[in-house]
């Protein structure tokens, strides 16, 4: 009987330790007309979660014209503070972002590099209802499809259920891909077909929220030539290319094949390991199914005060992974702390209060559980043991 009374307190101890609650989030509808409204449910999104909503739409242009994305009516019952709003297109000669709510507009905007734009702010996203975030500009001269998106990211405030909805103008025939982001995990991802589908775009559903629109190859009755050796070898080379992209507060920088089709975004920082302190902001690679290959590099810019007094730090990069932090070979140069990276991840910069060999191996920090409960468990472990054998 004692020993049964003894099993059921465990029993209550565990379940008295809290649990992460189930975030679950959806869109709909998988198909609209022109102008439709985008609904998207979200339940169970605790406060100081980091939420990142991304919007992007695909759709066919006319060379050399002007293009516009624009969502209107766009309520956002959830507050998202610490955070970055980004723009991003493919095939453009220039874009400009423009966000209104109420009697306040701001707005980013510049030109496309190698048809790329891409720009953020870091700016607090407050509740409430947007009249309008759009993204508009004008296409290459040689191009008849752009991709178009923006991202909104922040630390989340507000109720843990709600809708976000907005209504979605300048399109009539294309695809809106939304995906939902929580602590940098794809919570939701859903493709949107809007008018007639356009046969031309097809995104694939498992490519990065970048990814180009492929023009579908048209057949002829003589058939397509075979790429030449000079055509196979450049289409190799461009595919291979290393590109850059910075982070949205301009304190780190990503470089790997394909990282302009990653996402790049701020992370939150826990379960650091005693002895090690973070030294600025934290960072989330999301490649989204591509590869970074083996030459993959982050790199994090130093602030001033630390540079000259740099003597006084064991500066190194770590990444969290698997619910602990790993200390990665890093290298110090020139006010910046680097690191190979070959994965997706969070990663940010430590300081450890003893120097370690980080350069030559991998080292592991856990922060385990907290200590009462295993002093606890141990403990009711031991009674039973006890009980046990006094009964036998």
């Amino acid at each position: 009987m004692i020993f049964k009374r003894i099993l059921l307190i465990c029993i209550l101890f565990l379940l008295m330790i809290p649990l992460a609650s189930a975030v679950s989030i959806s869109a709909n509808p998988t198909s609209m007309s022109p102008g439709g409204t985008i609904s998207i449910t979200i339940n169970g999104l605790e406060d100081g979660a980091t939420f990142t909503l991304i919007v992007e739409s695909a759709f066919d242009v006319t060379p050399g014209e002007r293009f516009e994305f624009k969502t209107t009516n766009f309520n956002m019952p959830l507050s998202l503070s610490e955070g970055a709003v980004s723009a991003y297109t493919q095939n453009t000669e220039s874009t400009k972002m423009t966000v209104i709510k109420d009697e306040t507009e701001y707005s980013i905007a510049g030109p496309s590099t190698d048809g790329i734009y891409t720009d953020s702010q870091n700016r607090d996203v407050s509740s409430g209802i947007y009249s309008e975030i759009s993204l508009g500009g004008r296409v290459l001269s040689d191009k008849s499809s752009i991709i178009a998106r923006f991202n909104l990211a922040g630390k989340k405030t507000g109720p843990d259920s709600s809708i976000i909805s907005f209504n979605v103008a300048g399109i009539q025939a294309g695809t809106l891909r939304v995906k939902a982001l929580v602590n940098n995990q794809i919570q939701m991802d859903q493709t949107i077909n809007i008018g007639t589908p356009v046969a031309t775009l097809q995104v694939s559903a498992t490519a990065a929220s970048t990814t180009a629109p492929t023009v579908a190859p048209t057949a002829t009755a003589t058939g397509t030539a075979a790429p030449t050796a000079t055509q196979t070898a450049a289409a190799t080379n461009q595919a291979q290319a290393v590109t850059t992209i910075d982070s949205i507060d301009g304190k780190a920088r990503f470089s790997a094949v394909n990282a302009d089709r990653a996402i790049f975004t701020l992370d939150t920082v826990s379960n650091i390991p005693a002895g090690w302190e973070k030294r600025g902001n934290a960072y989330a690679i999301i490649m989204q199914g591509l590869s970074a290959s083996s030459n993959g590099k982050i790199t994090f810019i130093m602030p001033i005060s630390v540079v000259e007094n740099i003597d006084n730090y064991n500066l190194f990069v770590a990444q969290y992974k698997n619910g602990e932090w790993i200390a990665l070979p890093s290298t110090y140069s020139s006010g910046a702390v680097s690191a190979s990276v070959t994965e997706e991840g969070t990663y940010c910069v430590m300081n450890a209060e003893e120097a370690f060999a980080s350069s030559t191996s991998q080292q592991k920090k856990t922060a385990g559980l907290p200590v009462f409960i295993l002093v606890i468990s141990i403990g009711l472990a031991a009674a039973l043991f006890s009980l046990r054998k006094k009964n036998n």
